[in-house]
């Protein structure tokens, strides 16, 4: 009986000698943050289609030199290219625009040996077509030895694409899509709104008559979802529904454009917002948020 208690103490020993190891970023574990920073400004850019650019990042290191095993951006709007980071020695004054990617004289900072106290980094982004793009969050997994690390670095970054100038009021830095509280959402992409998109929204005048437009459908989870009769509806006056496909089916993490149809059946008198369709996502209803709201202005009624 002493035996076997013995044994089994031992054994609890030896687990939480493990996980203690694996807490200290050994036996595959991570440290959360550690000794390399790297800091990004939140930013809204204006660029036109398949022009690049530039997020300057600034590398910090406290002590002996890391190297850099991968880094993953956390979300990225459907249609947004991100290029890097890669290593400079200019550093990007934001908003830059690159005009050759890769930058002459850079190197990759995945699978590099940072040893300097303070660095530079650029991170490209690129769309081929019109829309509003949002990128947030990027995670570095590095290591010092044997000693594993992981750093989270909050980013709010914003960049509107359009054929014609196109203006940054589109933007809203810092945007973030709402995890766990949606499974599908519009979460920037290829658009059509048809009208300037400023102070982050769509801004209609609600003249009687009909519409379209185009978003970008996102499914944030890891299972398949059906999509279909999305809309919302304003007093019996405004109503926004989806309108082609009728029906869809979106794949885990896998986004899809979409035509809304707007019809305003009378004079609109009172301001009016869209921020939210409703419909069914899955086997029930759901809402489906938007990042770019539709608002909707009174005209001048008889």
């Amino acid at each position: 009986m002493r035996t076997r208690y013995g044994l089994a103490a031992a054994f609890a020993a030896a687990i939480g000698l493990v996980l203690f190891l694996r807490n200290e970023g050994y036996l595959h574990g991570r440290v959360e943050g550690g000794p390399l920073t790297l800091t990004v400004r939140d930013a809204a850019v204006a660029a036109a289609p398949l022009e690049t650019v530039g997020v300057g990042i600034d590398v910090g290191l406290d002590g002996d030199g890391v190297e850099v095993e991968r880094i993953r951006p956390g979300f990225a709007s459907p249609g947004l290219q991100v290029f890097g980071p890669r290593r400079t020695q200019e550093p990007c004054a934001q908003p830059c625009t690159i005009a050759r990617w890769p930058p002459a004289g850079s190197t990759p900072l995945r699978g590099s040996v940072v040893d300097e106290v303070a660095s530079a980094a650029l991170l490209g982004l690129r769309a081929t077509r019109p829309g509003v793009y949002h990128l947030h969050d990027l995670t570095t997994f590095y290591r010092r030895g044997i000693k594993a690390f992981r750093r989270h670095t909050a980013i709010g970054y914003c960049v509107v694409v359009g054929r014609r100038p196109p203006q940054t009021g589109a933007c809203t830095p810092g945007y973030r899509p709402p995890r766990g509280d949606a499974d599908v959402v519009e979460a920037g992409g290829p658009s059509r709104y048809g009208v300037p998109v400023t102070g982050g929204e769509a801004r209609y005048v609600a003249r009687p008559g009909r519409r379209t437009l185009a978003i970008t459908l996102t499914n944030l989870t890891d299972g398949r979802r059906r999509i279909s009769g999305l809309q919302a509806d304003v007093d019996g006056v405004i109503g926004v529904r989806q309108a082609r496909p009728a029906r869809l089916t979106l794949p885990p993490h896998a986004a899809r454009r979409v035509r809304l149809e707007v019809t305003v059946s009378d004079c609109v008198r009172d301001p009016a917002t869209v921020d939210v369709l409703r419909g069914t996502v899955g086997d029930a209803r759901e809402d489906v948020p938007l990042s770019v709201p539709l608002a909707f202005t009174p005209p001048a009624c008889e």
